[in-house]
């Protein structure tokens, strides 16, 4: 837009210090606002001064009922370099506080300011960046008694301040200028846009993704998956490459362990389920008891605890082994194993195919995941400790099954 201007509107600034909790201060350039709620200052004087930030979520409206959402905050202490005034105020932080002010260089003859009068931005006059702005909540607890007319400017005033003497109003230009100024906001987004962003988010991929991890431990599968003499698949546990890293568990689990105990003693029919659970475990060949003595630092013994379901119609009682508790050093054993593809469908396709029958049919097949043996090498990564009663000893068994590090649904 090319606009002939023969007056400019002068906004009220100063300059102040703004200093952080340790005494570190910033001269800067503020903008006094009635017409805003809030302080605010730029991201670039908040990371000068290193003040502490905190996360908020803000919506700022503006002109229009244009809103923006400020996500930190801070405090800091604005000090006058007029007087001793200070004050320790809480800022929201933005990029920028706006363009240029003023917009244009001012001719600094034409305000007659009087002499030895302290301005609290001397170069009001100058095109210059914004670094903070300051609300109404302070706004006029900066007015002090005091205001001066200036001569040949009558909309213009000298206003005292605590930060100095602030200058406002509109100065008239006897010599019209040519410039040009743009003040334009475009929002160029098609009304639909909100919809289409909608469906591109939703949209199924049509291709899938696999990650590195998950085409090893595919590959580990095919490599090392075989089939015994009655049918049933055997498989390696696909190791990653933090197996080396993996300490001592056998503590850990000796503890939990006695911890499991005492909860027998407390609800001795919870014993006799969980004793009972581990029977047919035995007694259908999914573990083994080791015949003699065990190398304890050897493999990975796995802590079990029970999940309880008294509403189920097959089995009340679940025992649960935990491969994620942490090792000597940190590390468990479903840190060390690679995570593979998931293969079942997404829900989004499951419950489209559900709903294009008439009727439909649930059902869950009992002991499904115990039919797949783990390698007998890969045994001792799971061992678990386990007696029937408190006088006998301690024993180790071996698990013949991948263990789960989740409870399985109870069926």
């Amino acid at each position: 837009m090319h606009v002939q201007v023969s007056s400019e509107a002068v906004l009220a600034t100063a300059n102040v210090d703004i200093v952080n909790k340790y005494g570190k201060s910033k001269t800067c350039r503020v903008f006094l606002d009635a017409g805003s709620h809030a302080h605010f200052i730029t991201d670039s004087v908040a990371s000068f001064l290193n003040l502490d930030r905190k996360t908020v979520n803000i919506a700022v409206s503006v002109l229009d009922d244009i809103s923006t959402n400020i996500k930190q905050s801070t405090y800091a202490t604005i000090k006058s370099r007029y007087n001793k005034f200070a004050k320790y105020v809480e800022f929201l932080i933005v990029p920028q506080i706006s363009t240029f002010m003023p917009s244009i260089q001012i001719n600094q003859s034409l305000p007659y300011i009087p002499k030895n009068t302290p301005l609290a931005d001397p170069e009001f006059f100058k095109p210059s960046e914004l670094d903070v702005l300051i609300g109404v909540t302070l706004f006029y607890k900066l007015h002090s008694i005091g205001q001066i007319s200036l001569k040949g400017q009558p909309d213009v005033v000298l206003q005292k301040t605590q930060l100095g003497w602030i200058v406002a109003g509109e100065i008239k230009n006897p010599v019209a200028t040519r410039r040009i100024t743009y003040h334009l906001g475009l929002h160029a987004e098609p009304f639909d846009s909100d919809l289409t962003r909608f469906w591109e988010i939703e949209e199924i991929p049509s291709s899938k993704i696999s990650f590195p991890e998950e085409k090893a431990c595919e590959v580990r599968y095919s490599l090392h998956t075989t089939r015994d003499k009655f049918g049933r698949y055997v498989v390696r546990l696909p190791f990653n490459d933090k197996i080396q890293n993996l300490g001592e568990s056998y503590s850990t689990a000796l503890r939990r362990f006695y911890a499991l105990e005492r909860r027998f003693q407390k609800d001795p029919d919870l014993q006799r389920q969980y004793s009972d659970f581990l029977s047919e475990y035995q007694k259908l060949g999914h573990m083994s008891r080791i015949s003699g003595q065990d190398d304890t630092a050897r493999g990975f013994y796995l802590p079990h605890h029970a999940v309880r379901k008294d509403d189920s119609l097959s089995t009340k009682i679940r025992v649960v082994f935990d491969g994620s508790s942490k090792t000597s050093t940190g590390i468990s054993l479903d840190d060390n194993l690679m995570v593979g593809p998931k293969l079942q469908d997404d829900l989004f396709v499951i419950l489209l195919r559900y709903r294009s029958h008439l009727y439909a049919l649930t059902a869950a097949i009992e002991k499904m995941y115990r039919q797949i043996r783990v390698h007998p090498d890969d045994a001792i990564y799971q061992k678990i400790l386990y007696r029937e009663s408190i006088s006998d000893p301690i024993e180790t068994i071996f698990l013949k099954l991948p263990h789960m590090a989740q409870p399985l649904p109870l069926i």
